[in-house]
């Protein structure tokens, strides 16, 4: 009667394509996060987008499966693009918004947990992890990986600029409102997709009243409460918003003034 080898745990510890997999995945929630040039997130994003949620969830339900590497990449690949258009539908069910911080969020999420499973299920069983190894690749199937890759960046790529052109960045907002108290009002704005240098000017009667000048961050919101007096509130409020050292307002609204005997 043959003793059973006890699984070699120290040697399974050692994940090559996972812990490669986890460090891109947390370069692409960082580089998200911090919104550097999309020169330097898009590689890392497209591998978050189109394989580590794949390769994290095939690496964890099928530990020591004999796939070849076009397999193994392939269906990394086609799983990934499920669980993106799956995290979609999930979100929009929940009510989550689905923007691109969100999508990071939930990819990272799958991505983690699945990396982590897969990482201690071949621990616990000493398995060791695919390594690369191209002596063993045929040159037509890396050919086929090589090219698949390529084309699903150029989607991506063109899917963005295509998007970008059609929807464009949201426009500047303005808005002047009542305030809860007699005399007050409240003035704020919303900066575009971009942001940037902002003047906001107050004018009752055509006589400016307050300005003030805002640096604000891409889609960043602007609020303040005025505190008027009866003449300033007899007459219209104009506000009027400008962008950067232009002198024509892009957005301007009106508060009607208040009757003679007050509010």
């Amino acid at each position: 009667m043959t003793t059973p080898t006890p699984p070699n745990r120290t040697s399974a510890a050692l994940q090559l394509d996972l812990a490669v997999c986890l460090v891109v995945t947390l370069l692409a929630l960082v580089t998200t996060v911090l919104d550097v040039p999309i020169i330097v997130r898009l590689p890392l994003v497209v591998g978050l987008v189109l394989f580590i949620p794949g390769y994290a969830l095939l690496s964890a339900l099928m530990v020591g499966a004999g796939l070849s590497a076009l397999e193994r990449t392939m269906v990394a690949i086609s799983v990934s693009v499920a669980l993106t258009i799956g995290s979609g539908l999930l979100m929009a069910l929940v009510g989550v918004p689905i923007e691109r911080m969100s999508w990071v969020y939930a990819l990272t999420t799958i991505s983690l947990v699945g990396l982590l499973v897969a990482w201690f299920r071949r621990w616990r069983d000493g398995v060791e992890g695919p390594r690369p190894a191209l002596t063993g690749t045929p040159v037509r199937q890396t050919a086929i990986v090589v090219i698949a890759v390529l084309l699903l960046v150029n989607i991506v790529a063109a899917t963005r600029i295509i998007a970008s052109d059609q929807f464009g960045q949201p426009p500047a907002q303005l808005w002047l409102i009542e305030g809860n108290t007699p005399y007050t009002a409240d003035l704020g704005f919303r900066a575009d997709g971009d942001g940037g240098a902002y003047r906001v000017v107050l004018s009752s009667a055509g006589a400016t009243v307050q300005q003030w000048s805002v640096n604000a961050g891409p889609s960043e919101t602007w609020e303040t409460n005025l505190v008027l007096t009866p003449e300033q509130r007899s007459a219209a409020l104009v506000a009027r918003l400008y962008e950067g050292n232009s002198q024509v307002e892009s957005r301007f609204v009106t508060l009607a003034p208040l009757p003679s005997n007050g509010p």
